[in-house]
């Protein structure tokens, strides 16, 4: 009976000392290293975010890619990540179709994915003209003014052939 528990016993501690051997390398995180802090819907951004394992290390994947979730859509928006020019660095070109809050998430190849929390989309309006182009106007003056010049050189002349009693 003894032999029998000290067997039992032995597994269950080779079980857990290979599982948690195992489990020890297997988490990362997502930094995100370039990212607009507000989108502009229909624009196309270049995200840029790096995995670290265990938070530190920078360490490539097969595949990883950044979703968006909107509450108005449907589907959720999914946009792969291109391995950049540093060990774990990655590119995404995201573009946002419409204004709103938007849930994202990154996956990170066998680590699995990591929640981002919520960005924010907004559609920006034309910025309403004053009426009045400064630089136009200016440009009309200087316009004016040397075809001013101008006329007055040529009424000059004019004169001084129409009067030869004051030409020089």
């Amino acid at each position: 009976m003894l032999r029998r528990l000290t067997i039992a016993v032995v597994a269950v501690i080779a079980v857990l000392t290979v599982a948690g051997t195992a489990l020890a390398g297997g988490w990362a995180l997502t930094r995100i290293d370039d990212a607009p802090a507000t989108f502009e819907a229909n624009t196309t951004y270049q995200v840029e975010y790096t995995i670290l394992q265990h938070g530190k290390t920078a360490v490539d994947v097969s595949e990883t890619s950044l979703t968006f979730v909107h509450p108005d859509m449907k589907q959720p928006l999914t946009f792969s990540g291109e391995r950049g020019a540093r060990t774990g660095h990655y590119v995404a070109e995201v573009t946002l179709p419409i204004a709103g809050s938007w849930e994202w998430r990154v996956a990170q190849g066998w680590f699995g994915e990591q929640e981002l929390g919520t960005v924010e989309a907004v559609t920006l309006l034309a910025a309403p003209t004053t009426g009045v182009n400064v630089a136009g106007v200016a440009l009309s003056l200087v316009t004016l003014a040397v075809l001013a010049f101008f006329v007055a050189q040529i009424v000059g002349s004019r004169r001084q052939l129409a009067d030869p009693m004051h030409a020089e």
